[in-house]
């Protein structure tokens, strides 16, 4: 299946913000194409909306996005990725392992 990037949210004055599906757009931006990462992934925490929906990929943190953001971030970049207080080391030591310096 060949991806393809969606149409940008925002694209002006060489800022371009994609609301889409990290794990699609992720996948097929050039490397060291941009200057920040920020998202705000499924924490892990069994989340329930009020109807009583859950969010996809919710059972653990979330983090197979990490590989293709660090291999997209340029030098000097920045990772910003949103999570729950009782999860945040799990995502910290992940973050580090795709190798952004915390």
């Amino acid at each position: 299946m060949q991806w393809s990037l969606p149409e940008p949210y925002y694209d002006a004055g060489g800022i371009t913000i994609y609301a889409d599906d990290a794990l699609s757009v992720l996948r097929v931006l050039p490397a060291n194409s941009v200057n920040a990462v920020i998202t705000d992934p499924p924490y892990g925490i069994r989340y329930r909306t009020k109807r009583g929906e859950r969010i996809a990929n919710d059972d653990r943190p979330f983090i197979w996005w990490l590989h293709d953001a660090y291999r997209l971030t340029r030098a000097g970049g920045a990772l910003i990725c949103f999570c729950r207080w009782d999860v945040q080391e799990a995502f910290r030591f992940a973050i580090g392992l795709a190798g952004y310096r915390l």
